[in-house]
């Protein structure tokens, strides 16, 4: 019975060591967690420690989808070192604090594994793991519609979203300003396969008319809203700047601005009208795009042959002038019937000025060099000024309201980044200069120093001169001998 009993005390001893280490495995290795950014954008990789201790290194891998694992990083005494600064990362990878990787600027093929071996002060080992997911941004969405029927009572309308032909894009439709999703089908409308195309019964009476189509994906999501009332009630379908929003077109004096509708291609196209106003102005027809070719209006003694198709639904207007800013409007008729309407507001700008750094050196020790830089360039106004520095595309804090051309900046010798940047931009154009403060605080010791140099080498010759004059004054001079005439 004793030999039996021991048999047992030994037999839950080793159990319990088992569920103990089990246990620590554990919460040494936490799970794997799934991250999502979107493209040109950012994630964070945060390492949930599990102890308070002060963390001695952590080594980052990376797995991509395909290929071989790399290793990425290694934050080790409170600095990120990167064993290969060329790879595919370069200067994207950033600790947020001492537990958490950041990467930035994130493209498609971030996408993957990313683990982290970190050592705490302990020497105890924690591993972390991460699956990234990149997607792209979701496109603009556009609402097509095609009038089926109308009566007094009744409109009935098929509207179209476009957008998620690349795939990996959800679409949904709401229904008014309280976007009450739509679903299945009803005894008043009806979703084709995939929502694609809304089919709506809409009756006069309804006080409701505004349908909205969402795009999403997992880290973006747009939306564009069409209004029934401006078709059924109207009887045609005249742009709302409320639900037909113009888009933004910039362009440089001189340059040019091109207005793409971004059509399906497999849509085939009847005609597409242009007309522009330019501020309170009337509505004036432009070119009209029919079997592929432009048929002028009454807008060629002011456009001359400035007007061109840079593909098949492109417009573009070359030598931009100041007065062509307005608003443009194109209707695309479609071969079965359906409408699409976009707006365009183009603003013209003068091009930005080169910009230039006037520095002044305010104080310098071996220590820190205090200096103002001055950027010049935005005296005609219009013209925004920010700075950065190092090729960080973080922008510094401008100082004070109406002194945004002056940056004050106390540099540090010991600091690696000495670049500092000013950029002058408008909504057309941007241009930057920059400056290596190290130039100036670094040149500013040489040069003392060589000033001394030069004086002790001056000294020094002269002291050698001296010494070499008294020298020789001092030598014994050959003793004359009287001259005997024979």
């Amino acid at each position: 019975m004793e030999i039996r009993g021991f048999w047992w005390v030994l037999l839950l001893l080793l159990l319990d060591r088992q569920s103990s280490e089990t246990a620590n495995i554990t919460a040494l290795n936490p799970p794997c967690y799934e991250v999502s950014g979107i493209q040109g954008g950012s994630v964070l990789l945060p390492t949930a420690l599990t102890s308070s201790e002060k963390v001695a290194k952590i080594e980052w891998k990376f797995q991509p989808q395909t290929g071989l694992a790399l290793a990425i990083a290694e934050f080790i005494g409170g600095k990120l070192e990167r064993p290969n600064p060329g790879d595919r990362f370069g200067w994207r990878l950033k600790m947020v604090d001492e537990a958490t990787l950041r990467i930035t600027e994130l493209e498609l093929g971030d996408g993957g594994d990313y683990m982290a071996r970190v050592r705490l002060a302990s020497a105890v080992v924690e591993e972390h793991s991460f699956t990234c997911r990149v997607y792209e941004p979701v496109p603009e969405p556009q609402i097509l519609f095609r009038l089926v029927s109308r009566t007094a009572e009744m409109c009935n309308v098929t509207l179209r979203c476009l957008g998620s032909e690349k795939g990996g894009i959800n679409i949904s439709w709401k229904r008014g300003d309280q976007l009450s999703f739509l679903e299945g089908s009803s005894d008043w409308y009806q979703l084709s396969a995939g929502s694609t195309d809304l089919h709506v019964s809409w009756r006069h009476n309804s006080s409701d008319s505004t349908f909205t189509c969402l795009l999403s994906n997992p880290v973006d999501q747009k939306s564009a809203s069409f209004h029934l009332a401006s078709i059924c009630q109207n009887g045609s379908a005249r742009s709302n700047p409320a639900e037909n929003p113009p888009v933004q077109v910039n362009g440089i004096l001189g340059g040019s601005a091109s207005f793409p509708l971004k059509l399906p291609a497999t849509t085939p196209v009847a005609r597409i009208e242009w007309s522009l106003r330019a501020g309170s102005g009337p509505e004036v027809l432009i070119p009209e795009l029919k079997v592929g070719r432009l048929e002028w209006q009454d807008t060629r003694e002011r456009f001359g042959q400035r007007l061109e198709m840079a593909d098949g639904t492109t417009l573009r207007i070359r030598a931009l002038e100041k007065e062509d800013s307005c608003t443009l409007e194109a209707r695309v008729v479609f071969a079965s019937g359906e409408v699409l309407r976009k707006t365009f507001r183009l603003s013209v700008f003068e091009p930005v000025p080169d910009p230039e750094i006037h520095p002044h050196l305010v104080s310098r020790s071996t220590e820190v060099c205090n200096v103002t830089l001055h950027c010049l360039g935005s005296e005609k106004g219009g013209i925004d000024v920010s700075w950065k520095r190092g090729n960080s595309s973080d922008q510094l804090g401008v100082p004070e309201e109406g002194l945004d051309t002056d940056l004050h900046v106390s540099w540090q010798s010991s600091s690696l980044d000495s670049t500092f940047t000013c950029l002058l931009s408008n909504p057309a154009d941007q241009k930057s200069a920059s400056l290596d403060l190290a130039s100036i605080c670094r040149s500013e010791d040489g040069g003392h120093l060589m000033y001394m140099w030069i004086l002790g080498l001056v000294a020094f010759l002269i002291l050698v001169a001296g010494l070499g004059i008294w020298q020789w004054k001092k030598r014994p001079r050959p003793r004359a001998f009287p001259y005997v005439k024979e």
